[in-house]
């Protein structure tokens, strides 16, 4: 037998997000569904912990009960399911000894009561599925059967609601640890190497979620997993970007030698537009060979990888590469056709490590893509510039130092 107090159990319950929240669509269904099949006035999806049963969702209850959603265990027939964590069926509790005294009876009539433990996937019982009638009724098998089958359902929902919550709490994480890279140049090898640390528990869980999701994916068929993959994949290709891009930061530029930015850029430009085809990348003069610099072949890849992927991002269809020569610097400016950025100042903080833009739309970085560009150009002998583009969106470049010779 259980106990409403094993702190396990309780720690699952809250992990679920369901507690003391608004209730979803889909355990709403499945209550409705056993109200009308088992032709029942009541139809509950009970979560019960160390002093109260909460209604995640209901079918059928009258007020204020539908308001509160709540009542303490002195008025739940629920409590019983979850501690012998198996089904409880009564025809009439007036004269049943395993509940005649519970104040339900009195309060709230429930004279008819049949539930089914609603278990996660490692086998906790958090709650009770239950159809409650106010007058007796002889529960039938097919009544039993269907309320079985409706509770397995609960219980893999609720499982799906909790590795979404798992996977949330990842994204905060993730966030949160960006934040802490706001410190200095000097201070961010350091800082990059403890945070990429910090990163293998969300990449874990998030990679442990989805392992699990691709199993059962096919078996639910349903929007709610669907959603969760999508979730899953945005934080780990969020958290991939992020460990990149300390990377790049974290650690020193290497040798320069003499790099051709024309050829280089055209290489890269191939690449991704492979890797992303719904956005045309354009790149003008292309085919120059007076563009020679002096930088790490690796790293100045890597910056415009940066620049390119994060016109991608916000580019509507097109994306325009310009390179050409002022003075005795090579220039290259990567423009889109996007929404810019929001005010003209913004432009320059755009190079600032942590520093994101259009997070509602879920268009953000990681906020460290432009600051390793800036570090990798700085480095180099060269500088970063940001402004509007003709095209409508941003342009984002910069300029190095041609090589001598």
């Amino acid at each position: 037998m259980a106990t409403l107090l094993d702190r396990d159990r309780l720690a699952v319950l809250v992990e679920t997000g369901l507690l003391d929240r608004p209730s979803t669509l889909a355990l709403d269904r499945y209550a409705s569904i056993a109200k009308t099949a088992l032709d029942v006035p009541v139809a509950l999806v009970s979560l019960v912990d160390d002093h109260r049963q909460f209604f995640s969702s209901q079918a059928g209850l009258g007020e204020p009960l539908a308001t509160g959603r709540e009542t303490p265990l002195s008025h739940s027939f629920c409590q019983h399911v979850v501690i012998d964590e198996r089904p409880l069926v009564v025809t009439d509790a007036r004269i049943d000894p395993r509940v005649a005294t519970n104040l339900a009876v009195r309060d709230l009539s429930v004279i008819a009561y049949a539930g089914m433990p609603i278990r996660t996937s490692d086998g906790y019982v958090l709650g009770s599925f239950c159809a409650i009638d106010t007058k007796p009724k002889v529960w039938s098998d097919r009544d039993l059967s269907v309320l079985r089958e409706l509770a397995l359902a609960v219980g893999a929902e609720i499982d799906t609601q909790r590795r979404a919550v798992r996977a949330e709490k990842s994204e905060q994480k993730l966030a949160e640890l960006i934040g802490t890279l706001e410190t200095s140049q000097h201070q961010v090898a350091h800082n990059a190497r403890q945070t990429t640390h910090d990163l293998r528990t969300p990449l874990q869980t998030i990679a442990l979620g989805l392992d699990s999701l691709r199993m059962q994916h096919e078996e639910w068929g349903r929007p709610e997993a669907a959603r969760l993959l999508a979730m899953l994949r945005r934080s780990t290709d969020h958290a991939v970007e992020l460990v990149n891009a300390l990377h790049d930061m974290g650690n020193l530029p290497g040798l320069a030698e003499r790099v051709n930015l024309s050829e280089l850029v055209s290489v890269a430009c191939a690449d991704l537009q492979l890797r992303q085809q719904a956005i045309r990348i354009d790149v003008a003069a292309s085919d120059r060979t007076d563009l020679v610099v002096l930088a790490t072949a690796s790293d100045l890849r890597r910056s415009v990888d940066n620049l390119v992927t994060n016109a991608q991002r916000f580019a509507t269809s097109r994306i325009l590469v310009c390179l050409g020569r002022t003075g005795e610097s090579a220039q290259l400016t990567v423009e889109d056709d996007g929404p810019g950025l929001p005010r003209p100042e913004d432009y320059e903080r755009a190079w600032s490590v942590g520093t994101r833009f259009h997070e509602a739309e879920g268009r953000s970085g990681t906020g460290l893509g432009l600051a390793s560009v800036r570090a990798t150009i700085e480095w180099s002998g060269g500088r970063v510039f940001a402004r509007r583009s003709e095209l409508g969106g941003a342009a984002f470049g910069f300029a190095l130092p041609l090589a001598a010779g």
